[in-house]
């Protein structure tokens, strides 16, 4: 399952659905799937009281039923705890983000560019930066995770929150 069904009922892939979804929610948008990502979208969005930079993770599974298979969360967690190391610090976000946006990874950008990206982290000292993962896998289904076993979602969530105070989302079926 690596796609979702619209309102209108067609199928549409998790990454084009994610894309046009998180356009309107953020002021920059970078695409960043394949080999070393960063994760598979780079959301940043500033408020008035905070920015916070959104990691999404997307995982389609080989399964057509959405449930609660381990397989299925541990492939998109694993996704997860890996880009924590670029969430060390802003500093270290930065570098890691213009080292994959660099050269002939330009178009990277789906909204907003680097100028703005450096704008909003590095010369807006008032405001807090908070770092969020964004777990996409829509082989999950939440009334299976709730009736089974989410322990490695919780698990997760726990690790994510202790380390770095990252906060942490789940997208997946109902």
């Amino acid at each position: 399952l690596s796609e979702i069904t619209t309102q209108l009922g067609g199928k549409v892939s998790i990454h084009d659905y994610l894309k046009t979804r998180l356009l309107s929610e953020n002021d920059v948008l970078i695409y960043d799937h394949g080999t070393q990502e960063i994760a598979d979208f780079v959301g940043i969005k500033e408020t008035n009281s905070e920015i916070l930079i959104r990691l999404y993770h997307c995982k389609g599974s080989e399964n057509v039923n959405p449930g609660s298979r381990v397989k299925d969360m541990y492939e998109v967690i694993n996704q997860g705890i890996k880009s924590m190391n670029w969430l060390i610090s802003t500093d270290n976000f930065i570098e890691k983000v213009e080292k994959r946006t660099s050269g002939n990874n330009m178009n990277k950008y789906l909204k907003g560019d680097k100028n703005l990206l450096e704008t909003k982290l590095q010369y807006n000292i008032f405001k807090e930066i908070k770092f969020e993962i964004c777990l996409v896998q829509p082989g999950l289904s939440l009334t299976s995770l709730r009736n089974n076993n989410a322990l490695p979602i919780n698990a997760a969530a726990d690790f994510f929150k202790s380390n770095n105070n990252i906060l942490f989302k789940l997208f997946c079926s109902i």
